[in-house]
């Protein structure tokens, strides 16, 4: 499966159907040996990420909803997920999600303090990057970006059709 061939990866780069962040790590941290050595390792690191996100992943929401009892809910619902088990099997979803809420929280911070906004647009940058070595994700990011523009245009300009592009970024 997935496992084998980022195991693979690990001890010996031959395998580039996959995306390299997550091999590399388990490569560069243990130095494995053998393929088997490398898939153990993988779920370790997989197993502690993800018990590691969870308490940053209840104060993030508690933060963004303002409410123990919904950040609780997202917790229990993102820890009891059936399809959550690959979390700890050696898969990147728990790579993933720490990428994924550092991106959250990198915007919901944005969203809070718009003067300083270099600090979160970099730290939103990183964050994509990193979730782009582990997965699929660049093109579906430029296509939201792309679209989400578009449709932001479209709405100010029904509003002022003497808007520009950058009156609707700022």
């Amino acid at each position: 499966w997935d496992v084998e061939h980022y195991a693979a990866m690990a001890v010996t780069a031959t395998c580039n159907a996959f995306y390299p962040l997550w091999p590399l790590l388990i490569k560069s941290l243990f130095h494995p040996h053998t393929v088997v050595e490398a898939a153990y390792q993988l779920k370790i690191v997989g197993t502690v990420i993800f018990l590691a996100i969870l308490p940053s992943l209840y104060l993030l929401f508690d933060r963004i909803f303002r409410s123990s009892q919904i950040a609780f809910s997202i917790l229990l619902a993102f820890t009891m997920n059936p399809t959550g088990i690959v979390r700890i099997l050696g898969y990147t979803e728990s790579l993933y999600c720490l990428a994924t809420i550092f991106l959250i929280w990198s915007l919901h911070e944005f969203q809070l303090r718009k003067n300083n906004c270099k600090i979160y647009y970099t730290s939103a940058a990183i964050s994509t990057a990193i979730a782009s070595l582990i997965r699929p994700c660049s093109i579906q990011i430029v296509g939201s970006i792309i679209g989400t523009l578009s449709i932001l245009f479209f709405l100010k300009w029904r509003v002022n059709p003497n808007a520009t592009f950058r009156s609707i970024v700022h």
